[in-house]
């Protein structure tokens, strides 16, 4: 069963909030429009959001999905409440599950256009936590090019927001040949995979794709940013192109479901699992849920 529970509210004027019987969410613009932004947080023996270790970042990019998206205000506090609530619901039925938190700009508007004073629709999901082959973290994954060209939009670039389909299509294409597919932008740009941002390492130097222009600002990209820098790294993020992933002598994947993946073959070309890689994959164990 993938979704074990789930709960839907609207934020009212007043600061209240208002449970939304499932029909009313037939005209929800999330569901019309994407008109909205979401988070996948992994709950893992935890009873509130905020001890997830990865919580501040989810936080961040929420935020900041909101504000580029013109949202009106959203009192946190009132959310965080009826999410740990959630939380402790939720996990009477499973332990270790993801949460699905979906925001919505709510109803109403004359197409495209919504209503000046819209109020939000909050969507919660419980799903399963996917289990996938030890295999792809010790020994590497396959990888291959995606044909799908992210657009170029640097409003959108970065936030989690509900129009996915670039991603959707991304990823039949690696189901059918590969772990995962690597996607780049109109100018030719490496940016990141259907599920996953990207590091490279070449000549000893650590890169990761610029994404001001296209993708998605991952939480454990930004994890492993912040941890590296800290520990005196230096770690550029620039453009990319497929030729210099030609020259890297370690290449991983990485989100906050998965973890690491070393790509071990892309295309023709194979890889080692670096010193890089099983350094930061020792760290997650350590730090992290990904210990157990």
């Amino acid at each position: 069963m993938e979704h074990w529970y789930s709960d839907a509210f609207s934020f009212l004027a007043n600061g209240k909030i208002d449970r939304i019987q499932s029909n009313s969410l037939f005209y929800d613009r999330g569901l019309h429009y994407g008109d909205g932004v979401f988070e996948t947080i992994t709950i893992r023996n935890i009873d509130t959001l905020q001890q997830n270790i990865f919580y501040n970042y989810h936080l961040q990019r929420l935020k900041l999905g909101l504000e580029k998206l013109f949202f009106p205000i959203i009192d946190f506090e009132v959310l965080l409440n009826e999410v740990n609530a959630f939380i402790a619901k939720a996990n009477r039925v499973q332990t270790i599950w993801v949460l699905k938190l979906i925001i919505t700009r709510g109803q109403g508007g004359k197409g495209y256009k919504p209503h000046h004073n819209s109020q939000p629709n909050i969507i919660l999901l419980q799903r399963n936590y996917p289990i996938y082959p030890e295999a792809f973290s010790t020994e590497g994954i396959e990888a291959g090019w995606s044909n799908i060209v992210l657009p170029i939009d640097p409003q959108l670039a970065g936030i989690k927001h509900l129009n996915r389909l670039s991603q959707v299509l991304a990823s039949i294409e690696a189901s059918n040949r590969c772990q995962e597919v690597l996607l780049c932008n109109a100018k030719g740009n490496v940016i990141e995979g259907s599920k996953s941002n990207l590091f490279v390492v070449i000549n000893g130097q650590i890169f990761t794709p610029c994404l001001k222009d296209s993708g998605v600002y991952g939480v454990m990209r930004a994890y492993l940013l912040n941890y590296l820098q800290k520990k005196g790294y230096f770690v550029e993020e620039r453009l990319l192109f497929a030729s210099d992933l030609a020259k890297a002598e370690e290449i991983f994947v990485c989100n906050s479901i998965i973890g690491i993946w070393p790509i071990r073959r892309l295309l023709h070309q194979t890889y080692k699992v670096g010193s890089l890689t099983k350094m930061l994959q020792t760290i997650l164990k350590q730090e992290t849920y990904f210990a157990t």
